[in-house]
C-alpha cells in the first residue's frame, strides 16, 4: 500500500494524512526507511556493476547496456527522492503532533495549576479559627492526592508542594508568568494555549 502511493500524483486522496499520524506514522516511517536503504543498496549495485563493466570493455554510451542503466538510475532515482519526501512528510506530522501534545499537556497543567490555587485560597480564606466541614477537608486533601509531573525526569510532585514552593507569586514574576484565568481560556485560533 504504501509503495503503490508513494507518487503524489497517484496516491489515494487522504492516505498520506492518515499515514503520518499516530499511530501509524512511526511505522509507516520505518517501512519507508527500509525501502530508501534497499533502492540506495539496489543504485550502489548496479552502479558497481556498470563501473565493472565499463573497465573490462570501456564506455559507450549508445550502448544498450547504458541506455537501460541511464533509465533504470532516473527512475531510482526519483524512488528515493520520492521515498525521502514521504519519510520527511511524516517527521512533520511527527513533530507536529509532539507540538500539539506539549501544549495541550501545559494547557491542563496550568488548568490543574489554576484549580489548586482555587482550593488552596478557600482554605486560606476561612483561616485559622474555623473548624473546616468534612467537604472541606475532603477538598483540601486533593492537594495532598493530586500530583503533576516535574522537571526532566517527571517525577511526580504533590499540587500542595507545587502551591507551597513553585506556584509562587515570586516564582511566577521571575518566569515572566502573567496570572489570570482569561490566558487559560481556550479560544477559536488556539484551543489549548500554552502559558507560563
Amino acid at each position: 500500500m504504501i509503495s503503490e502511493n508513494l507518487n503524489p500524483d497517484r496516491a489515494a486522496p487522504g492516505l498520506w494524512a492518515i499515514l503520518t499520524r499516530p499511530p501509524l506514522a512511526s511505522r509507516v516511517r520505518g517501512i519507508l526507511i527500509a525501502m530508501q536503504m534497499g533502492a540506495e543498496k539496489d543504485i550502489r549495485a548496479r552502479r558497481w556493476r556498470r563501473d565493472e563493466r565499463r573497465s573490462r570493455l570501456g564506455v559507450d554510451q549508445s550502448s544498450d547496456y547504458e541506455q537501460d542503466y541511464c533509465q533504470w538510475h532516473a527512475r531510482a532515482v526519483a524512488f528515493r527522492r520520492m521515498v525521502q519526501d514521504r519519510i520527511t512528510q511524516t517527521r512533520a506530522g511527527a513533530s507536529e503532533d509532539n507540538l500539539n501534545k506539549a501544549e495541550l499537556l501545559q494547557w491542563q497543567h496550568n488548568s490543574v495549576r489554576k484549580l489548586v490555587e482555587a482550593i488552596d485560597r478557600h482554605r486560606c480564606a476561612l483561616g485559622a479559627d474555623v473548624h473546616p466541614e468534612p467537604a472541606d477537608q475532603t477538598l483540601w486533601k486533593i492537594l495532598d492526592d493530586v500530583t503533576v509531573p516535574v522537571g526532566p525526569n517527571q517525577l511526580p510532585v504533590s499540587v500542595r508542594d507545587m502551591v507551597d514552593s513553585y506556584w509562587t507569586p515570586d516564582a511566577d514574576h521571575e518566569r515572566g508568568i502573567v496570572p489570570g484565568l482569561d490566558s487559560l481560556l481556550p479560544s477559536p485560533t488556539r484551543p489549548y494555549p500554552a502559558t507560563g
